[in-house]
């Protein structure tokens, strides 16, 4: 199975990769191409899709249409900070997942993030 994942930020970066992946116990996993020694997990259910990160970047971010949710972000280098997602827009279609965004830290929205993850 292949992830093919790509995500927009309110600048209109773009950050795009495939990778091989495995389903297993009900989760997605596949290497982050965009975050060295990185490996992503997906959780899709009905109404939500929870991302987790671990490796050098350690994240978890749950994504929930209408409802704030607490995240957190670690990094290698020592950055470390939690975040509140406020999910704008959430599309889950099979193994297809669209998601748009708002993170706040401390209050002040600091991205508005699109993401597309397909598993096929």
């Amino acid at each position: 199975m292949i992830a093919h994942f790509k995500s927009m930020d309110k600048e209109g970066n773009i950050n795009s990769f495939e990778t091989k992946c495995e389903y297993k116990n009900g989760i997605f996993i596949f290497n982050d191409l965009a975050t060295e020694n990185t490996i992503i997990y997906v959780t899709i259910t009905d109404k939500s899709v929870t991302i987790t990160r671990k490796g050098n970047t350690n994240m978890e971010l749950l994504l929930s249409l209408d409802e704030k949710t607490l995240g957190n972000y670690k990094n290698n280098l020592g950055l470390e900070f939690e975040f509140i997602v406020k999910t704008n827009e959430l599309v889950i279609n099979n193994n297809q997942i669209y998601a748009d965004y708002s993170l706040f830290v401390e209050n002040d929205l600091v991205n508005q993030q699109k993401m597309w993850l397909l598993f096929k």
